[in-house]
């Protein structure tokens, strides 16, 4: 082999091997963004996942609210008409105790 094909072989050798470290380093780049861009995926569904728990909870917080106001209207309601319905017998025992006591 002469001189001459030697060179070219070994100039064929380097640019080949510079090619593939660029290849190789450009596959590393992507793979690096891709990561990154995955990353950040992840961080935005993450954020996006807890605002909506976030939502929820507060939902469901004032769901609860509601109901407990509801409860206690409702429990305010039945304690009036027990009173009520207690004073409208009030004066009758009343009577029937000072009955007995008298007639006693």
């Amino acid at each position: 082999m002469s001189l001459d094909a030697l060179k070219q072989v070994s100039d064929k050798e380097q640019a080949t091997s510079s090619q593939l470290a660029e290849a190789t380093a450009a596959a590393k780049k992507r793979v690096a963004e891709a990561e990154r861009a995955g990353k950040a995926l992840v961080e935005q569904k993450r954020d996006e996942a807890e605002a909506e728990m976030k939502t929820l909870m507060e939902q469901t917080v004032a769901r609860g609210e509601e109901a407990s106001r509801e409860a206690k209207a409702r429990s305010s309601e039945a304690c009036a008409a027990l009173r009520a319905k207690a004073h409208t017998r009030m004066d009758a025992a009343c009577e029937f105790i000072i009955g007995k006591v008298v007639s006693g």
